[in-house]
């Protein structure tokens, strides 16, 4: 029977995680390693399973080549704890000193270009036949164009996946940051909802891009997922506080069944450890090392050359560092056995609860690689692969907290009032589907909501009070409170703590401290409204 294009889809996510790990799953073997390229080959199989037809990176690269350079003003790291142009972008909104330049920039017709792309590739909403980013590494493949343009991953000569430089990630770093500005253009013209959409679409394509096997594209795509998910809330917190409100139920409501739990796209189980850096490993071993013996001539050059890959003028150091290096490192079998040990711990890890005990020792990678001159070769470049473990869980809770906040504020703008509680927003909301539950807790409570004033403790008198929120998030945020009354309502989940506390305390994901994390009004907002009052946004 001939494969259809679902098929083949599903092929590709399914057989994509499968086949890359299985390419590594001879790490451990005494026997003599494969050919040097068999990592890399099983990797790009994976792509060139996917049709021409449904590959989201034909569509969007050869436009976001000529994207032109935001304006310096974005770049400016400030306020102090803003990391990225795309969260300045984000965070000052329209509020910001240097708008007019920001809006021209975006309002350019290259800008517009690259925009124009979204609807088109994240429209589907099945998984199994949605567009994917397909374009293999290495320059096999890859049209003549796009290497021209530096649109590509480079792998160098001979390619090595350890050697990888994805040329194209500054451009799509700014993509990220012209979504943000022009989400906020449109919220200044008045158009709520489009800016919603287009929120939603580029959501929609960070967790397609999410599906790269490699840490540097899959810890980029996650980052801006999570910075998607808070911005679609930060936008409904804004119209919401408007005294002239432009968003409409039925695309706060398109929108919460568009990031639905089953079945759904965004669907954060779904995601797969990188697997690829597994791959690059093995294919780096290979190179490096004689079978059966220890470091060999290349492996000091080698190393050097992919730890200054972006630092070329510190290459004669580090091939001296990478020459003393190599006659303590352990030889080439018992490198392979530890790739597999930690590849094993983590793939073991990303499978278990978040309340497993198992979580709370030590990685293995931890005890044994980490800073450990005998293994340097594995822990060059991997070490922030454990970040994505606590950025997973963000995302199951930004995830729940969006749709839940999304349903609310479409309940509050069809009855002009607010909500009895969060079954209310159901069927009607959130077309049917259970209620979010918290993924901070053992026994999936619903995520919480309350209305100051109206469902807090009143003073010593009846009489209704303001609800104080003390907010203590992970620095460098700032530590400020806010009071609220009967005019907001709040949702928050139990945190790392597990033990709502009625969201008096806001700590986000920090752990060994008692508090909750706050979904709505979205801390972002929050902050944006306290640089306002400290008079450094008008």
């Amino acid at each position: 029977m001939p494969r259809t294009r679902s098929m083949v889809r599903h092929a590709f996510f399914s057989r994509l995680a499968h086949a890359s790990v299985a390419a590594v799953l001879a790490v451990a073997s005494i026997a003599p390693p494969a050919r040097a390229d068999d990592s890399l080959q099983s990797i790009n199989a994976q792509f060139r399973a996917v049709p021409e037809s449904r590959r989201s990176d034909l569509k969007v690269l050869p436009p976001l080549a000529d994207l032109q350079d935001p304006p310096r003003s974005v770049e400016t790291r400030a306020p102090a704890w803003v990391t990225r142009p795309a969260e300045r972008a984000a965070i000052l909104a329209w509020k910001g000193p240097n708008w007019s330049d920001w809006k021209a920039w975006a309002q350019g017709p290259t800008q517009q270009a690259v925009l124009a792309v979204l609807p088109d590739i994240t429209a589907e909403t099945d998984y199994r036949r949605a567009y994917a980013f397909a374009q293999p590494y290495g320059i096999e493949g890859v049209s003549i164009d796009l290497i021209a343009k530096g649109m590509y991953t480079d792998l160098g000569d001979p390619p090595l996946l350890a050697r990888a430089q994805h040329l194209y990630m500054p451009k799509m770093e700014h993509f990220e940051t012209l979504v943000h500005v022009e989400a906020s253009r449109l919220m200044e013209d008045g158009r709520a909802d489009d800016a919603l959409k287009l929120m939603s679409d580029w959501a929609m394509f960070t967790r397609q891009f999410a599906d790269r096997p490699m840490l540097r594209e899959k810890q980029w795509a996650l980052n801006a997922l999570e910075l998607a998910l808070v911005r679609m809330r930060d936008l409904a917190y804004e119209d919401f506080r408007s005294s002239d409100r432009k968003m409409t139920p039925g695309v706060l409501v398109d929108t919460v069944d568009r990031f639905k739990v089953r079945n759904g796209f965004l669907d954060i189980d779904r995601l797969q450890l990188p697997v690829g850096e597994f791959a690059a490993k093995t294919q780096l071993i290979d190179r490096v090392m004689t079978p059966g013996g220890a470091a060999n001539a290349e492996f000091a050059r080698e190393l050097a050359r992919i730890t200054t890959v972006d630092r070329p003028l510190r290459r004669f150091a580090a091939a001296a560092y990478w020459d003393g290096m190599a006659a303590g490192h352990a030889g080439d079998l018992d490198t392979r056995r530890q790739l597999q040990r930690i590849r094993d711990d983590w793939l073991r890890r990303w499978s278990l609860s978040i309340f497993d005990p198992i979580l709370d020792n030590r990685t293995d990678y931890q005890k044994n690689v980490r800073g450990r001159p005998q293994f340097a070769l594995l822990d060059a470049g991997v070490g922030t692969l454990e970040d994505l473990f606590p950025l997973r869980q963000r995302l199951r809770v930004e995830s729940a907290g969006t749709r839940m906040g999304l349903a609310v504020y479409a309940f509050i703008l069809t009855n002009r009032n607010m909500p009895p509680g969060l079954a209310a927003i159901r069927p009607q909301f959130n077309k049917g589907a259970p209620l979010d539950t918290d993924p901070y807790t053992r026994q999936r409570a619903d995520i919480q909501f309350f209305v100051p004033m109206r469902d807090t403790p009143r003073d010593e008198h009846g009489r209704e009070r303001l609800y104080r929120v003390a907010l203590f998030p992970p620095a460098p945020h700032p530590e400020f409170e806010v009071p609220f009354g009967r005019d907001q309502f709040i949702l928050y989940s139990a945190g790392p703590s597990a033990q709502p506390g009625m969201a008096a305390t806001i700590t986000q994901d920090r752990r060994g401290v008692p508090g909750d994390y706050l979904l709505w009004p979205p801390l972002m907002s929050l902050e944006r409204t306290l640089l306002i009052e400290r008079g450094q946004l008008r």
